[in-house]
């Protein structure tokens, strides 16, 4: 255990003395995996040479996301003109829109869109919205949305694209009767609704102020992921592999632990609680202290509370009153829960309550 948080540590402080170097080499990757899954999905059609696929990884490891957005539905315009005249129109149109929407929205938002695509692409999608809802806002939930529909839309023009290679007087026909069915697709339709719902379980939970809300909210998604699809499963007669959700659940929960273990790792063991007001409020703090593995360090205690104070607001604050959870004065409620504001007049410290 030690050898793991020695670990720990010596990563974030290579990260945080390399960081332009690591997030370059992130960016990277994601663009290269990206790039690679379009390449595997229409193999068939215009396959890309690794070389191009490495230049265009290495462009976008220094721009920002919407650069890598822009090139992958270029070179998905690409695979659709190598598959079919019809599937390449249809494409086009789909991606203006898309492209449209995406940068009136979602600008930034790139990664959680490739993230989405791709994961879908290898049947396991369960770790990106359990991953951006620990670690993005509300805004991601509309590029894991985004990322789901490109990927269906994609997949079925590939795949249905080869009905016609000429140009002809009943392609509009076509393409609206496609558009029609792409838009309808139940698969896509009840993957959106249960990424989307994994996302706000987890992103909700994690942001409640309890301890372990991080764990609590994977082990919901986990809850909710499940049970939706069981649910699909059920109701549709669809088959499902065993080992394929096995896998797909067993990676999820393995990342968000992961993102736990290096972003968000507070040691609940001590926590303090402090009280302290002045001429216009009451103050009730909750002070949890990140988890390090430091072998002589020493036990926060009563005497850090000053500094901490100071650390908080700013300023010397009078009269500040500490106490650890087991301290906490009997028969009155902890800050958070129910009749811990509004109890009375808090006292100075050496004085009665009320």
């Amino acid at each position: 255990m030690k050898a793991l948080w020695k670990g720990r540590e010596a990563a974030l402080r290579f990260y945080s003395s390399y960081d332009a170097y690591c997030r370059a080499a992130i960016k990277f990757a994601a663009a290269f995996l990206t790039f690679t899954a379009v390449n595997a999905a229409f193999g068939y059609a215009v396959p890309m040479s690794g070389l191009l696929i490495l230049i265009a990884a290495a462009f976008c490891s220094f721009l920002s996301s919407n650069v890598l957005i822009v090139l992958g539905a270029v070179f998905l315009e690409r695979q659709f003109w190598g598959v079919s005249p019809e599937a390449a129109l249809a494409g086009a149109v789909v991606i203006l829109i898309w492209l449209l929407l995406y940068f009136s929205f979602l600008p930034g938002k790139g990664y959680a869109v490739a993230a989405a695509a791709v994961m879908l692409g290898v049947k396991l999608p369960f770790a990106v919205p359990v991953v951006c809802g620990l670690l993005m806002g509300p805004g991601a939930a509309a590029g894991i949305l985004m990322g789901t529909a490109a990927y269906y839309l994609a997949s079925d023009l590939g795949q249905k694209g080869q009905v016609s290679q000429e140009w002809g007087a009943e392609m509009l026909e076509r393409l609206l009767e496609r558009f029609h069915t792409l838009l309808l697709n139940q698969e896509m339709l009840v993957m959106i609704v249960v990424l989307l719902a994994v996302f706000f379980v987890v992103y909700l939970i994690r942001r409640i102020p309890v301890s372990y809300s991080w764990q609590i909210g994977i082990l919901s998604g986990v809850l909710v992921y499940g049970l939706l699809l069981g649910m699909n499963r059920l109701l549709t007669g669809g088959e499902a592999s065993l080992f394929d959700a096995a896998a797909d659940l067993f990676l999820g929960i393995l990342s968000s632990l992961a993102v736990c273990f290096f972003r968000f790792y507070p040691d609940y063991r001590r926590v303090q609680r402090l009280q302290f007001e002045d001429d216009d409020y009451y103050y009730y703090v909750k002070a949890v202290p990140k988890l390090k593995y430091e072998e002589d360090a020493p036990r926060p205690d009563e005497e850090e509370a000053p500094d901490r104070k100071e650390r908080l607001n700013g300023e010397n604050l009078p009269d500040m009153e500490v106490w650890t959870d087991e301290e906490w004065p009997a028969g009155e409620a902890l800050p958070g829960q129910a009749g811990a504001f509004g109890k009375g007049r808090m006292s100075r410290k050496g004085e009665e309550r009320e």
